[in-house]
């Protein structure tokens, strides 16, 4: 369970590095904890295989989440598959203790049940990610499109999260993956004004109407966000109506093409009032 002052609400942004054992999460953090960056104080760990930083970057204060202490190295057939099980369930603590996943894989190695397995407790807990492909540094151009291509396919959830080709030995990309976080970070908070949705959706209708159900045609009344922090957007329909994913897909389009919400799920909710019932004759 989550230890008292690690609420993912908290003010401080929390990036948790998760990833099967040996993708290279120890590897990536030393990277960014090198001396020339300014780490704070060090944070009682989440669990006993979580580890936590107070970490600045770019003169914002960020937590830093590790899985560490699950380490592979030669171990195989059971042994390995007990390794991946703590490593995801490491993970599924990390994650909802976060406000952004770096999702760490192995670019050189290729994808396993375990990393998609990871991948999905990323989306299942509405987290913003950001994929990093380490070891990229081992692969040519060809083979990096190819490696993207096959996330793109495995983990078709994850398609609002960036593929990030780094290498942590290097440090090469990483800089690049934690300034994705910190925008992601930014997004998450961020609130859409309600006349600028609302005017962004009107016109949006006159150039696309939304399709007619049985004889009518669907409207958009009004659309408002409610939360920020799993940010969520209620769109109020003149009727009740099963919404097509063609049309969830454009609404989020349409949205995303003025407020990017870089690397964050979107929540869309569709409501309507339910019919009123004709009222009876008199007897």
């Amino acid at each position: 369970g989550a230890v008292p002052g690690w609420a993912a609400e908290d003010a401080v942004g929390k990036v948790a590095v998760v990833g099967r054992p040996n993708v290279g999460k120890s590897s990536l953090l030393n990277a960014l904890l090198g001396e020339e960056r300014m780490v704070v104080n060090p944070v009682a760990g989440t669990t006993r295989d979580s580890v936590a930083c107070e970490y600045e970057w770019r003169g914002e204060k960020l937590l830093l989440i590790d899985t560490a202490g699950i380490r592979r190295q030669a171990a195989g057939g059971e042994e390995r598959e007990e390794l991946d099980r703590a490593a995801v369930a490491a993970a599924r603590v990390a994650i909802s203790q976060c406000h952004v996943a770096l999702l760490l894989l192995d670019a050189y190695q290729g994808l396993t049940r375990a990393d998609l397995a990871i991948a999905g407790l990323v989306t299942e807990q509405q987290k913003s990610c950001v994929i990093v492909a380490n070891k990229a540094d081992r692969l040519d151009a060809a083979a990096r499109r190819a490696f993207s291509d096959s996330v793109r396919e495995r983990m078709p959830w994850l398609d609002y999260a960036p593929v990030l080709h780094a290498s942590a030995l290097t440090g090469a990309g990483v800089d690049e993956a934690l300034d994705t976080a910190a925008s992601a970070l930014a997004w998450r908070r961020t609130k859409v004004p309600k006349r600028r949705l609302n005017e962004l959706f009107a016109r949006a209708q006159l150039l696309r109407p939304l399709p007619v159900v049985r004889g009518a045609r669907l409207k958009m009344q009004y659309a408002t966000q409610h939360a920020t922090e799993s940010p969520t957007f209620v769109f109020r329909m003149n009727r009740q109506a099963e919404m097509h994913p063609s049309v969830v897909r454009w609404v989020e389009r349409t949205l995303r093409s003025h407020w990017p919400f870089d690397a964050t799920p979107l929540r869309l909710v569709f409501k309507a009032d339910p019919p009123r019932r004709r009222p009876r004759n008199a007897p």
